[in-house]
């Protein structure tokens, strides 16, 4: 976002720098969320007989 002054200079405005910042890191916490959940999908069954590290994955995801 610009805004222009009295003097016709033209400058940023500090808000809409921190905005571009709070979405790029919403964007960076839900592609490392989605990882930890593909992870806990990808946990094969038969190799994790009580589900330990499938809600390892999980808990992860959750605490992010």
């Amino acid at each position: 976002m610009k805004n222009q002054s009295v003097g016709g200079q033209v400058t940023h405005s500090d808000h809409a720098s921190g905005v571009v910042s709070l979405e790029f890191q919403v964007e960076k916490a839900s592609a490392e969320i989605g990882e930890l959940f593909a992870g806990a999908r990808g946990v094969d069954p038969a190799l994790d007989e009580f589900g330990h590290a499938r809600t390892r994955f999980y808990s992860e995801a959750m605490a992010s």
